[in-house]
Formats: structure tokens, C-alpha cells, sequence
């Protein structure tokens, strides 16, 4: 999730993702967080190469993708806790489909080639161009599916808070 603020970062959510501690200022008496294992589309919201509703889209995805077993968001080595089988079981079935019906929505409304093209970028998030020219070009041939993620997910019509700041300061993008 991109940090917008100098705010720091609780401690479990710092310990769910790889952060650095940095100085902002010579003596250190300033010092912010920043994530190193961002996503390509926490890369591309913050060069502000797509809306806060197709990064919330993608999110979501992402999540629907880690649900469905398809993908280990954390593998979790506690030997600790137990789950019952039945409990199993059930989350097994559950999750067994969770991300069909927005990738169906995307072949519908795009086609095979870009939801295909989506898919292959959500099977590895974490590894993407360094150069902003190429990730312009992937984030503008993936903007069509990430609309109609955020169609499939409702978060259309929320407003972009980038905007709505801009809005209140006079800034231009």
C-alpha cells in the first residue's frame, strides 16, 4: 500500500513488509519509513500512472488471487497453531474460485490478450522495469483491465483523494 504521509508504520506493519528506516536529514533527527518490496502497482500509483480506483482494483485482485491459493502471500512457519482439517476443508472450497469472476469480467470487456497480459503481471508483482518509460507502457496497456476491475469490484466512483488535495491547494498534476 503506498504511504502517502511521513507517518511511521505500526509494528505489524512493518513486520509484514520489508522496510528500511531512513534519515531525512543530515544529524537523523528526522527519519521516515520506506517499503522496499513495493508491487508494480504501488510503483505506478505512485508515479501516478493510474487512479487510486484501478490501484484499489489491482489490490483487490491481488487479494483474490492470494485467496484462491493460487498464490502464497506469506508463508507462515508456526508450527504452533493448528487448524482443524474440517476447517481445512472448508476454506479449500471457499477460495476455490475467488478471483474467476473479475478475471471473467476483464475477458468480457477487454479480451483474452490483456486479461492473459494481467495475469501475467499479477503472477509476479514484485518484479518489474526500473525505467519509467517502460512501466508508463504497462501501466497504460493495463489501465483498460484495471476499469473494469474496479467496475467488477465497485470502487468506480470513489473519488481519487490525489485529486481532491490538488483540488484544495490549487496544485496541477
Amino acid at each position: 500500500m503506498a504511504r502517502l504521509s511521513i507517518e511511521l508504520l505500526s509494528d505489524e506493519q512493518v513486520k509484514a513488509r520489508a522496510v528500511v528506516i531512513e534519515d531525512v536529514d543530515q544529524r537523523g533527527l528526522v527519519q521516515r519509513q520506506r517499503v522496499l518490496d513495493q508491487s508494480i502497482f504501488d510503483r505506478i500509483y505512485i508515479d501516478e500512472l493510474i487512479s487510486s480506483q484501478q490501484y484499489e482494483a489491482a489490490c483487490k485482485m491481488m487479494d483474490a488471487i492470494a485467496r484462491s491459493g493460487a498464490d502464497i502471500r506469506s508463508a507462515k512457519l508456526d508450527t504452533e497453531i493448528f487448524t482443524p482439517y474440517a476447517d481445512v476443508g472448508a476454506l479449500m472450497g471457499e477460495r476455490r474460485m475467488a478471483f474467476s469472476a473479475p478475471f471473467r469480467r476483464v475477458v468480457r470487456e477487454c479480451g483474452s490478450e490483456l486479461a492473459n497480459f494481467l495475469m501475467k503481471i499479477l503472477a509476479d508483482v514484485y518484479t518489474y522495469p526500473s525505467l519509467l518509460h517502460k512501466r508508463e507502457r504497462i501501466a497504460s496497456a493495463l489501465s483498460p483491465a484495471l476499469d473494469a476491475l474496479a467496475i467488477h469490484f465497485e470502487i468506480r466512483s470513489a473519488p481519487d483523494p490525489r485529486d481532491i488535495v490538488r483540488q484544495m491547494v490549487g496544485a496541477r498534476r
